[in-house]
C-alpha cells in the first residue's frame, strides 16, 4: 500500500472533501493520512470515517486578508507546521487536495524531497485575488503532477501540465431500475449546493417567485451567503417549496429520488458533482452553459445561457411540455452518458496509476 498524506484546508466540508472520501472508499492501494491546515468542520468527517489516528490538525490562524494579499506569509506558516508532520508520518507522496491547498504549498514544495501532487477543483477566474492566482500558477511548476476536474478548468488555467480526471460516483449509487415512474403529474424540480452568487441561486429564486410553472421545488443547501438569507426565507413560505439544510450523505440518494429535474444555474462551475449524482439516479439535469457543465450533461439540449432567467425558464418549460415517454428518453440518455464517463471506479484507477508512476519516477 502507498502511504499518502492528504493536505486539506479544513474550513468547510465541501465538494472537494466529499470526492476525496469517495476516491478512498474501498481503495485498497492507499494508506491515507490527513493534515488539516485550518480549524473548521471538515476534520470531524474524516475522524469519523478513518479514525483519529489518521488525522493531524495544524490549527493555523486563518487570515483571509493575509491569504488574499500576501500569501507568502501563509505559505511560510504551513511550511514550518508541516515539517514535523512529514517526519512523523513519512509518506510516500503528499497530495494537496484543492486549489487553496496547492497555493499554500509553494514554500513547502521548495524544501520537499518526496513526490507531490495537486488537485485543482476551481476555475482560475473564481480565485479573486491576483496574488493568489499568481502563487497558484507558480506552484504548478513545483508539483510532480497536477490534476483537475474538467477540460474547462484546465483551459481556464492555461496549464498543459494539468491532467483532466473527471469526478465519479460509486457503482452502487447508479440506479439500474427503470426510469422513475415518478415523472409526477406535478413535477418536482430540485437544487443542490451552496446558495450564492457563483451558483446562481438568485436566478432560480426569481423563477420560483414568478410562480408561472405548476411544479414543486426542493432546495438542499449546505452554506448560504448572508445576502440570500432573506430571499430563501421568502420563497420557502410558498406551499410548493421545501428547503433542506445539510442533507446527510446517507440521505442524498433519497433526495435525488424525490425530484424529477435538477437545475444548476451557476455563473461559473468547474464540474458540479451534484450533476453526476443526479444523472446516476435518473434525474434530468439542466444546467447553465458555463465552465465544466457542458462536459457533464453531454448535449446542448440540456443547457441554457448563463445568467439568463428567461432562458432557464424557457428550457424548464420545454421539458415540462414533454409527455412522460419523451421525458424518460431524455433521462435515459443522460444516465448512459454518466455511466460511461463518471464512474468512481474509473477515477480510482486513473489516480492510482498516476501515484504509481510518481513512485517509480515517471511523472509524465
Amino acid at each position: 500500500m502507498k502511504k499518502i498524506l492528504f493536505v486539506i484546508l479544513g474550513l468547510d466540508f465541501s465538494g472537494a472533501e466529499n470526492v476525496l472520501i469517495q476516491y478512498l472508499d474501498g481503495n485498497s492501494e492507499i494508506d491515507p493520512y490527513f493534515t488539516f491546515i485550518y480549524n473548521g468542520v471538515a476534520s470531524a468527517e474524516f475522524v469519523n470515517k478513518f479514525g483519529k489516528d489518521k488525522v493531524r490538525e495544524l490549527n493555523l490562524p486563518y487570515n483571509k486578508n493575509e491569504l488574499r494579499i500576501i500569501p507568502f506569509l501563509a505559505q511560510r506558516k504551513l511550511y514550518k507546521a508541516m515539517r514535523g508532520i512529514i517526519d512523523e508520518v513519512e509518506p510516500d507522496v503528499i497530495y494537496f487536495n484543492n486549489t487553496h491547498e496547492v497555493l499554500l504549498s509553494r514554500v513547502l514544495l521548495k524544501n520537499l524531497k518526496i513526490p507531490s501532487i495537486g488537485h485543482i477543483h476551481d476555475m482560475m477566474h473564481s480565485i479573486g485575488s491576483p496574488a493568489k492566482r499568481y502563487e497558484t500558477r507558480k506552484t504548478y511548476k513545483k508539483l510532480n503532477a497536477v490534476l483537475t476536474v474538467s477540460e474547462a478548468c484546465k483551459k481556464s488555467w492555461n496549464c498543459e501540465k494539468m491532467k483532466v480526471i473527471y469526478n465519479g460516483v460509486p457503482d452502487a449509487f447508479f440506479c439500474d431500475d427503470q426510469a422513475n415512474e415518478c415523472i409526477h403529474e406535478k413535477l418536482t424540480i430540485g437544487y443542490v449546493g451552496m446558495i450564492s452568487d457563483r451558483k446562481g441561486f438568485d436566478i432560480l429564486a426569481e423563477i420560483i417567485e414568478l410562480g408561472q410553472m405548476s411544479v414543486n421545488w426542493k432546495i438542499a443547501y449546505n452554506m448560504i451567503e448572508p445576502k440570500y438569507e432573506e430571499t430563501l426565507n421568502k420563497i420557502k413560505t410558498n406551499d410548493n417549496v421545501e428547503v433542506f439544510y445539510k442533507v446527510p450523505s446517507y440521505e442524498i440518494k433519497n433526495f435525488y429520488d424525490s425530484i424529477d429535474i435538477l437545475v444548476i444555474p451557476s455563473r461559473q462551475d468547474p464540474l458540479p458533482t451534484v450533476a453526476i449524482e443526479a444523472m446516476a439516479r435518473k434525474v434530468l439535469v439542466l444546467g447553465a452553459n458555463t465552465g465544466g457543465i457542458p462536459e457533464l450533461v453531454g448535449n446542448a439540449s440540456f443547457l441554457f445561457e448563463k445568467n439568463n432567467v428567461v432562458a432557464l425558464e424557457d428550457l424548464i418549460k420545454r421539458y415540462l411540455a414533454m409527455d412522460k415517454k419523451g421525458l424518460r428518453e431524455q433521462v435515459e440518455k443522460q444516465f448512459k452518458y454518466a455511466r460511461k464517463h463518471f464512474s468512481n471506479r474509473g477515477k480510482i484507477e486513473a489516480v492510482n496509476s498516476i501515484l504509481n508512476n510518481l513512485l517509480v519516477g515517471d511523472d509524465k
